[in-house]
């Protein structure tokens, strides 16, 4: 994970972050098999934010 948050002045921000994960499984299935999965998915947040307390 790697992220940010700038802090555009005394009440506002704004924050991005990056996140990767990575994922091994094993799928089984009702006719006896099974499959070895592998995800990776990649999560972008950009976000503005306020600041109401001081």
């Amino acid at each position: 994970m790697v992220g940010s948050t700038l802090a555009i002045n005394e009440r506002w921000f704004a924050d991005v972050a990056v996140v990767k994960t990575f994922l091994k499984t094993k799928a089984k299935f009702s006719t006896g098999q099974t499959q070895d999965i592998k995800l990776d998915p990649l999560a972008v947040s950009v976000s503005i934010g306020y600041n109401f307390t001081l």
